[in-house]
C-alpha cells in the first residue's frame, strides 16, 4: 500500500508538470510556428492546452486571409496565426502579461543575435523592433491604468515576422 501512494503521488507529479511547461511557448518555438501553415500551427498547439477562439478577420485590402487565434487560461496569454496569400507570408503574434515570460523573451531575443532598429512610443505604448538574419520582432507594451487605483497592468505583445513581410508592412 505505501508503494502504491508514493507511485500515485509520483503519477500526479508528473502530470501536473508536464501540463505547466506544454503551455508557456518559448521564442524558439514560437519562431517555428512562423514558418508552419494554419494546419500545423493548429496541431502544434492544441495538445498544449491552447484552445480555438477565433474571430473572422480581414487582412489591410479587405480580403480574407487564413486568420486563427488560440487562447490559454493557464499561461493567460493568446496567440493569434496570420497568413496572406498575396505575399506568401505567415505572422504570429503572442500577448501575454507576465512579466517574467517577457523577460525571458526578451533576453532570449537579445541572445540570438537580434539587434534593436526602433524604438518609440506611440499612443502611451512601448514598440521595440529587433531585426536578426530571416525575421523582424516587434514587441509592444500595453499599459493600462486600472480605473480603481493609481495601478498599471503591462500586457506585452509579440508580432513576428519575417524581414521581407516587416518591409512591405509596417
Amino acid at each position: 500500500m505505501k508503494y502504491f501512494i508514493k507511485f500515485i503521488t509520483f503519477l500526479l507529479l508528473i502530470l501536473l508538470t508536464n501540463t505547466g511547461f506544454g503551455q508557456s511557448l518559448s521564442l524558439d518555438e514560437l519562431v517555428d510556428l512562423r514558418k508552419k501553415n494554419l494546419t500545423k500551427f493548429i496541431e502544434y498547439l492544441n495538445p498544449k492546452g491552447w484552445i480555438n477562439s477565433n474571430e473572422a478577420r480581414l487582412d489591410a485590402n479587405g480580403q480574407s486571409s487564413d486568420y486563427f487565434r488560440l487562447s490559454n487560461k493557464a499561461s493567460k496569454s493568446t496567440i493569434e496565426y496570420l497568413s496572406s496569400n498575396d505575399t506568401k507570408t505567415n505572422r504570429i503574434s503572442i500577448h501575454i502579461s507576465q512579466k517574467e515570460t517577457y523577460s525571458k523573451y526578451v533576453t532570449k531575443i537579445i541572445s540570438l543575435g537580434y539587434r534593436l532598429i526602433k524604438a518609440e512610443l506611440e499612443n502611451g505604448d512601448i514598440i521595440k523592433v529587433y531585426q536578426g538574419k530571416k525575421n523582424t520582432i516587434k514587441v509592444t507594451t500595453i499599459t493600462d491604468k486600472t480605473n480603481y487605483s493609481s495601478a498599471t497592468i503591462n500586457t506585452y505583445k509579440f508580432l513576428i515576422l519575417s524581414n521581407e513581410d516587416y518591409g512591405l508592412r509596417i
